[in-house]
């Protein structure tokens, strides 16, 4: 290279005998160059280094055992609280009807009344029914007045009428009987025709048949009164005593009483409104046989039965606690949510009960005193059943337990399955699946609690 006069660096150009350029000194950015070159290199490596030291101490991590923190297993009393929130509903809720069709006339009380067994809240018109009675009255003083003049008997004056007419009958017989001889005769010489003849036989036979009823009813007379008579009488005076009756209570359904002590839930119908049976008028609730339906996951029953006390928070008074009593546990539950129904009588309630109001349960059963208690962090859940991380020798086992109660302390019953001062891992996290199975671990003691 060779400098101009300004002192720039200028190529050497100059070429080789057969044309081609020949090489010329050094230049001068080719130790740059090396130097840049040089440095990525050792960049390169280093970060590989680091890459490698990373995977490394990654590796030595994951192989390492993963700490847990256990906690016996032990003996304690438990006393459980299952929560639940349910609705009021009144076991008792009685729909008023009518027994008949008719009109209303009187509709005397309103949702939200209280009532007593055997008011009346209701009137229909009673005026045809009123009718229908009066005429069945009048029909039994009838037929009983029948039935008593059979019972008397025939009087003198009767029988001595009855003779008479005996006698009566018996003359006009004989006289038909003469008529009919001397029609016979004329006929036997041919002097009247058939015709007149057997008109004079009618007329015997007619006064025969007259003559023969006269003597019956007079020997029945005589006799007394017939038996069959007198039970005919008494059928007809039971039948329209048993109208009677009925047109009574008729008219008594036109007065509609509550048939309980409680309050009115809601009323359908007003004033002037045609009644027929079986639509409601009213819907009435028993306030003291109102209870509260709760869902409760069917695997907190196992410790529940009926007779266990429960705290009964009412939405309506949300700073006092009211006290009741398993009433009824259901036999099916939900299939979707895996709950079950329980139903908690309140001993107590406020003044002013609402069906369908929401209530927050907390049923109590009685203690477990000396049960063996699995720390609840330690539960594990899984769709063969429950239980929990065991570490036994160091690494961890998987043991189904069979759990009762709950007690809100932290703590689970446990009937089968664990034995107290099993190690049993807390909060297990990922550590819960089945692929862990044998997995060793570094274990850290919790203090005495879950």
């Amino acid at each position: 290279m060779a400098s101009d006069a300004t002192g720039t660096v200028v190529a050497d150009t100059r070429t080789a005998p057969n044309g081609a350029q020949a090489p010329g000194p050094p230049r001068a950015h080719e130790p740059a160059m090396r130097r840049s070159r040089v440095a990525r290199a050792l960049r390169r490596v280093g970060i590989a280094a680091v890459l490698l030291a990373v995977a490394g101490l990654t590796g030595l991590y994951m192989l390492r055992p993963p700490a847990v923190t256990v906690a016996a297993v032990t003996t304690r009393d438990i006393a459980a609280a299952i929560q639940g929130i349910g609705t009021v509903e009144a076991k008792t809720l009685v729909s008023v009807s009518s027994k008949i069709t008719g009109r209303l006339v009187a509709v005397l009380v309103d949702e939200g009344d209280t009532i007593t067994a055997g008011q009346l809240v209701a009137r229909l018109d009673d005026a045809q029914y009123r009718a229908d009675m009066d005429r069945a009255e009048a029909t039994v003083r009838a037929t009983d007045a029948q039935l008593r003049d059979l019972l008397a008997g025939a009087r003198t004056e009767e029988i001595e009428q009855l003779r008479a007419r005996v006698s009566i009958a018996s003359a006009t017989r004989t006289l038909m009987e003469q008529d009919f001889q001397r029609v016979q005769n004329l006929f036997a010489r041919e002097l009247i025709s058939t015709q007149d003849r057997d008109r004079a036989r009618q007329a015997y036979d007619v006064g025969t048949a007259q003559e023969r009823e006269a003597r019956h009813a007079l020997e029945l007379a005589l006799q007394g009164t017939r038996k069959d008579l007198i039970e005919a009488g008494r059928a007809q005076l039971q039948a329209a005593q048993a109208s009677l009756v009925l047109a009574k209570e008729k008219l008594a359904d036109t007065r509609i009483d509550s048939p309980l002590t409680g309050y009115v839930v809601s009323r359908a119908l007003e004033a002037g409104s045609i009644v027929n049976p079986g639509a409601a008028i009213y819907k009435l609730a028993d306030p003291t046989t109102a209870w509260a339906t709760v869902s409760v996951d069917a695997r907190d029953t196992a410790g529940v039965a009926v007779g266990d006390a429960a705290d009964i928070t009412f939405r309506s008074v949300p700073g006092r606690v009211f006290r009741g009593r398993v009433a009824r546990i259901q036999r099916e539950g939900d299939r979707v949510t895996e709950q079950l129904a329980v139903d908690v009588a309140f001993a107590e309630h406020p003044a002013r009960l609402t069906l369908g109001e929401q209530v927050e349960i907390a049923i109590r059963p009685p203690v477990r005193r000396g049960a063996t208690a699995l720390p609840l962090a330690a539960l594990v859940r899984r769709p063969d059943g429950a239980g929990a991380l065991v570490v036994a020798d160091g690494r961890l086992h998987f043991r189904a337990a069979r759990l009762g109660i709950v007690d809100p302390a932290g703590w689970a019953e446990v009937l089968e399955g664990l034995r107290p001062g099993d190690e049993v891992v807390l909060v297990p996290g990922l550590l819960a699946e089945a692929s862990n199975e044998g997995r060793r671990v570094s274990v850290t003691r919790a203090p005495v609690g879950p």
